[in-house]
């Protein structure tokens, strides 16, 4: 597992304040659980957890950005993402049944921030605090409708019109510059970098967007919109 840098541990943590439902309950199974919490801080691109080391401890995002995924047979694909107050499914579960039931990886986007609550101070929270109990089941939720949602998107969607939406939702300033490489793009959309650099550049030959060495800029985004809503499909769409 990768080395955490730890943190001065309060025994009353305001940095749970980045997620209001925990940092609300009062309960003292939660309270108890919260005075063995440790604080990481952990830089961009690092492994967090991955397979076997997902039942060590339960992990809570206090800030930054962590991508988790599948890799299997060198292709990977992007699951979801934790942000503030986001705790994993996959971690979630781990803690619950004591063994990984499913191997993913979650990799840091940016800096981040996370509290780490020990297995068996969890396991107590959950029993003994409805609250908790309640926070946790919601997550799940939530996790498992991005879940779904993204099964949704590779079954019933192109992976062009995927490709369309996004580059319009990773579109970070008012120029039309997308932060995201084509491997990064690949893995959110699980597939290769090959097909995705053809992809992109049948875009480019519809000037919809323009490519430079580590540059993606949108151009036409009346056109990108227009595309992802007929859904017509590319003059040569990649095999």
């Amino acid at each position: 597992m990768l080395a955490l840098h730890r943190s001065k541990s309060d025994s009353d943590p305001s940095w749970f304040a980045a997620c209001p439902e925990l940092a609300a309950i009062r309960e003292p199974a939660w309270l108890e659980a919260t005075k063995a919490a440790q604080r990481h801080n952990i830089h961009a691109r690092r492994r967090l957890f991955s397979d076997h080391e997902l039942n060590r401890s339960f992990l809570i995002v206090i800030k930054g950005r962590v991508q988790i995924y599948k890799s299997e047979r060198g292709r990977e694909i992007a699951l979801y993402r934790l942000e503030e107050g986001d705790v994993c499914l996959f971690n979630v579960v781990s803690q619950l049944f004591g063994n990984p039931f499913y191997r993913v990886t979650a990799i840091t986007e940016t800096e981040v921030e996370i509290a780490s609550i020990p297995p068996e101070h969890f396991k107590r929270a959950f029993e003994d605090s409805a609250e908790f109990r309640h926070f946790i089941v919601t997550s799940l939720v939530r996790r498992l409708t991005d879940m779904m949602q993204l099964l949704e998107g590779i079954v019933f969607q192109r992976l062009d019109v995927r490709l369309a939406k996004l580059l319009l939702a990773r579109t970070c300033d008012s120029e039309g510059c997308v932060c995201i490489t084509h491997s990064d793009i690949a893995k959110e959309l699980g597939s290769s970098r090959e097909v995705i650099s053809r992809l992109l550049k049948e875009f480019e030959r519809k000037t919809w967007i323009s490519l430079a060495r580590g540059e993606i800029r949108i151009q036409k985004f009346k056109d990108l919109h227009d595309f992802i809503q007929c859904r017509a499909p590319l003059t040569e769409p990649p095999k």
